[in-house]
């Protein structure tokens, strides 16, 4: 970790390429020789500032582009790019989160919306509408007309939006934010946009400062860090525009919910803009960001609004994840490239994803989690996570999808020659086949517990087996006998054609297990199964005698408990109606009637006084309080 953060404070120095694996550096998750090492050269110009030709330039090494130095207003020194922050700026050391209470989170957003704005709220504007003009997309299907957005902010800076209307509106609004690109159609925005809108959502696209049609007096965001601004921060181009389109999706269109998603620079605009607004109910940062103390990369250092120190002072990023994924019905998704080839790769993820989650969890109702794509070697959001993840965080349907390629919620295991093979009809464009009988393969999804439909998908082809048998294991094992031959014949999500195994399958402890073997005189392909919950599974507990109290040696998982079981395991005899917590208990018969753990005594009419008729002994009261005790602490005993 010394290391991490020595390097953060080192002085900046030239883009290298990442190490690969026969270099015996440590895998953490990078590009390593066996896929190939990053194909983009960042940071060669020319003593002009301007950018070389990577293709022809020595001083790039490697990849066919570089980057423009004044993009992120570096400067150009010996014909590379060189970052002025990393020697003239401090850096805040995020590792730990502050945030450990609902009284932290709401302290630490009003200071930051302070600090932001100058005022401890978000801003009230709205943008002007200009109502049906040409789509800066082509090829959009479901589109029912585009309305342009303009916010004209303080300092000579403007914000242009799109609104895309689709012809069946869902009452849902998504904010969808472009990032560093000057078109809505770059790193996945195409199909992003497209997806959502023939899905029935509203859909606006955005844009950061300086990029598109969002104009402001500066040439980057490296001047608009170094600028002074009049009791408000810089930071506020960035998210007043999405603060205004949130109030004109509240109050203009009266939507039912606002999610947002963005890549890149949008995913990081993303990150904050969820942080500082409730309002928006589940985020989906592509590609955004690490914690500060994790960006080692030269490459993951980003432009200056990721990392100036009197910011992330108030909130590091860890910080800035949870208050994005608490409050009712709000979530965040993370989701973040392996194999990136700009920036965020890798798998440093998992040094905080479970220490954010864990604070999400206790603070308040809310979620949060990391999705690792593994299916390409791009800056962009993929087919892969958009069908897979992102659509179901969204729509918040409790499906998850476990690939042979990138199994992200859960694992895939292969044993014997099955073959990776590229088929555009796959989940993930690739899929596993073998046609050596007995070979297996076995998707484990690991989840919450409840009852869950199983479904799997498979591209079909003559050669392959009539009767390949899968196996669903959870509570207990379910056979099924697949035709693969054939093209799945149940239904279609928009993703793939599915075909059901089982629907129903309980799991107590949320582990779904699906097996699947080559038979004999036909091959067999393996590909994605989708799991969906179709409700959380409760602890029952059988009541043999009837009288509401289980028995807790006799138990099973389910949404609904149904005749003869309960949701209390206190009864310490289920033969017995007149057994159980509460229950009159006759003195010294050698019966624990009201389960206690012992058997009453007779009143005593000694010195201490008769108890009958008036109020309790003190022996008896403690008695009586420590049952009813008892029996609240049993039936609290709750699965989900």
């Amino acid at each position: 970790m010394l290391i991490l953060l020595l390097s953060l404070l080192s002085p900046a120095r030239a883009y290298e390429p990442e190490r690969c694996a026969d270099e015996g550096a440590v895998d953490t998750g990078v590009v390593t020789a066996d896929l190939s090492c990053p194909t983009e050269c960042v940071g060669c110009c020319a003593e002009d500032g301007s950018c070389l030709d990577g293709a022809s330039d020595a001083a790039c090494g490697v990849g066919e582009t570089c980057q423009d130095c004044a993009e992120s207003g570096d400067t150009c020194e010996a014909g590379t790019c060189r970052r002025v922050a990393w020697t003239s700026f401090s850096y805040h050391d995020d590792e730990e989160l502050d945030v450990r209470t609902i009284s932290d989170a709401v302290r630490a957003r009003a200071d930051a919306l302070q600090f932001i704005y100058g005022a401890p709220s978000l801003p009230a504007e709205t943008p002007s509408v200009e109502p049906d003009v040409e789509s800066p997309l082509s090829e959009l299907g479901g589109l029912d007309g585009v309305d342009r957005l303009t916010m004209r902010l303080s300092d000579g800076f403007t914000s242009v939006a799109y609104v895309f209307h689709p012809v069946e509106s869902n009452g849902k609004l998504l904010i969808f934010h472009q990032g560093h690109a000057t078109t809505y159609a770059a790193d996945g925005g195409q199909q992003t946009i497209a997806y959502f809108l023939d899905r029935g959502w509203e859909v606006v696209a955005m844009c950061m400062p300086l990029y598109g049609e969002c104009t402001g007096p500066y040439a980057s965001h490296g001047e608009m860090y170094n600028a002074r601004f009049d009791g408000y921060s810089y930071l506020k181009f960035f998210l007043q525009p999405v603060a205004e389109v949130v109030n004109y999706g509240q109050d203009v269109l009266g939507v039912s919910e606002i999610n947002m998603i963005g890549i890149s620079g949008g995913g990081w605009t993303t990150t904050l803009a969820a942080a500082l607004d409730p309002r928006i109910r589940v985020s989906v940062p592509v590609a955004g960001s690490l914690p500060i103390y994790l960006r080692a990369e030269a490459r993951d250092l980003g432009d200056a609004e990721q990392y100036g120190y009197e910011f992330y002072q108030i909130l590091g990023y860890p910080d800035l994840y949870v208050l994005g994924s608490i409050g009712p019905g709000r979530r965040q998704l993370q989701v973040l490239n392996r194999y990136d080839s700009c920036c965020f790769g890798g798998t440093l993820y998992q040094d905080y994803e479970e220490e954010v989650a864990a604070r999400v969890e206790e603070l308040a109702p809310g979620g949060f989690s990391v999705f690792l794509d593994h299916s390409h070697t791009s800056h962009k959001i993929s087919t892969f996570a958009l069908k897979t993840a992102i659509v179901h965080v969204l729509d918040g349907d409790g499906v998850s999808v476990v690939d042979d390629i990138a199994p992200a919620y859960g694992a895939f295991q292969a044993v014997g020659a099955w073959q990776d093979v590229a088929e555009p009809g796959s989940v993930a464009g690739r899929h596993q086949e073998s046609s050596t009988a007995g070979d297996r393969v076995t998707w484990t999804f690991d989840g919450e517990p409840g009852e869950y439909r199983v479904s799997v998908t498979w591209s079909p082809d003559a050669a392959l087996g009539a009767e390949v048998r899968y196996t669903v294991s959870a509570d207990s094992d379910l056979e099924v006998t697949i035709d693969q031959t054939v093209a799945p014949t149940g239904w279609s999500d928009g993703t793939a054609l599915w075909q059901d195994l089982a629907t129903e399958v309980v799991s107590a402890t949320g582990s779904v297990r699906v097996s699947m073997s080559v038979p004999e005189g036909g091959g067999a392909r393996a590909d994605a199964v989708r799991f969906e919950r179709l409700c959380a599974a409760c602890a029952w507990y059988a009541d043999a005698d009837g009288d509401g109290f289980g028995d807790a040696e006799v138990t099973r998982a389910a949404c609904l408990g149904g005749d003869g079981w309960v949701d209390s395991a206190s009864d310490c005899d289920d033969a017995s109606a007149d057994v159980h917590p509460g229950a009159p208990d006759a003195p010294e018969d050698g019966v624990d009637q009201d389960c206690d753990g012992r058997d009453a005594v007779a009143p005593d009419h000694g010195e201490e006084g008769c108890a009958c008729g008036g109020a309790p002994t003190a022996g008896g009261l403690g008695l009586w309080l420590g049952a009813l005790v008892v029996v609240g602490r049993r039936r609290a005993r709750r699965i989900g």
